[in-house]
């Protein structure tokens, strides 16, 4: 026989997921706790199974109803390693990022939507856009609830300079995950570059509330807080919020010295200017 291992739901947030043995990876929040089930090919239960890390970080065995629970581990990828006499040995990847991840509310027997899903971040990850495009649209085919092929969706549609189907995407991957930073960073970068700033304050506020300074988006470490820094600044200035576009400046470039009430101090790259708003513009551009 068979053996799968499937993530329960349980409180902090986790949502319900099938982790299959032909699935690269799936995510938890960054809790430190990865909790499961293991289950045969008719979906009962395994008890007395040995679920161990590799990395090795120990191993588990299966209780009663087939749950198993590590706590306690560090931010990293996994793989799971399933045994019990009697069985085929099982394995899945298993990951612990720091923002949070793979949202799939996947019925029994539904695994291969969450493959199409990594596949689709996979060739994403490649930059193969098209095929890309074309995995998260069957997998949201086949599986409406899984808010990360939405997600995924949106961020290859930006990618695309789709950005109103990219918009879409996000904000139908929220419906299902009100909680996904990930998609709000997406929608926050999104509707900045639509000038839709209430939009974009709204969403990057989410992630920094959230995550604070230490949001890492996970398919690309590249886009970090700081990006949803700049939006908020790009965005409270086109809303001629500009004191509260000066506080993300501030963070961004804590030199930068500009005081609204100083004209001494309305100088950016050795160019003064006649108005602070055009000093704070100057500098909101160069850090961008």
């Amino acid at each position: 026989m068979n053996m799968r291992v499937t993530r329960t739901a349980v409180p902090l947030g986790m949502v319900l997921l099938l982790l299959s043995t032909n699935c690269d990876s799936v995510f938890a929040p960054d809790d430190g706790k990865l909790r499961g089930r293991v289950v045969n090919d008719t979906g009962e239960a395994v008890v007395g199974a040995r679920v161990e890390t590799d990395p090795f970080r120990g191993y588990e065995i299966t209780g009663p109803g087939g749950e198993f629970a590590f706590n306690g581990l560090a931010a990293d990828s996994y793989t799971l390693l399933v045994s019990q006499p009697g069985y085929d040995n099982g394995s899945g990847r298993a990951s612990l990022p720091k923002s949070g991840g793979l949202s799939c509310a996947t019925p029994e027997g539904a695994a291969a939507n969450i493959v199409l899903t990594l596949e689709g971040w996979g060739s994403y990850d490649e930059a193969d856009l098209g095929r890309a495009a074309s995995q998260f649209l069957v997998a949201v085919e086949e599986n409406p609830a899984c808010a990360d092929a939405r997600n995924g969706l949106g961020w290859t549609y930006a990618r695309f300079d789709s950005l109103e189907s990219a918009v879409e995407s996000f904000e139908a991957a929220l419906a299902l995950d009100g909680e996904f930073l990930d998609a709000f960073t997406g929608l926050a970068l999104v509707s900045s570059a639509l000038n839709e700033h209430d939009e974009a304050i709204a969403a990057a506020i989410a992630v920094l509330d959230a995550a604070g300074d230490a949001y890492v988006f996970r398919r690309d470490e590249s886009i970090t807080s700081a990006d949803l820094r700049l939006v908020l600044a790009q965005s409270y200035f086109y809303t001629s919020q500009y004191a509260l576009a000066q506080e993300q400046v501030d963070l961004l470039d804590p030199g930068n010295g500009l005081d609204s009430g100083e004209p001494d101090t309305w100088w950016v790259e050795g160019v003064h200017y006649p108005t602070y708003e055009e000093a704070l513009l100057a500098e909101i551009q160069i850090i961008g």
